[in-house]
């Protein structure tokens, strides 16, 4: 509230830009606001794997765009059979059964 231009930062990032929340999102408008009133030396990154980036780009008014290409893991899902009561001890366990049966 005492710096609304946050003149004392440069840059700001935001990563997972894509887990969206009221706050994230009021965070960003005002961003927004940061860049487009007299702080050309100001630079934000939002950054997210998943995110629609035209919408941000275009929300932006068309800020450029990055296309970094990553590589995509396999991913498999494990169900119980029952709700675990402690799920700590639960993952626990499962991440050390994981880690003794892989190569």
């Amino acid at each position: 509230m005492n710096d609304p231009l946050l003149e004392k930062y440069e840059c700001v990032i935001i990563d997972e830009a894509h887990e969206r929340t009221l706050n994230t999102d009021v965070l960003i408008g005002l961003l927004k606001e940061v860049c487009k009133n007299r702080r050309h030396d100001f630079k934000l990154l939002i950054m997210s794997a998943t995110l629609d980036a035209d919408k941000f780009r275009v929300y932006f008014d068309d800020a450029p765009l990055l296309d970094i290409p990553g590589r995509l893991f396999p991913v498999e899902i494990f169900y119980t059979q029952e709700a675990e009561k402690d799920y700590l001890e639960s993952a626990i366990k499962t991440v050390s059964m994981i880690h003794q049966t892989e190569e």
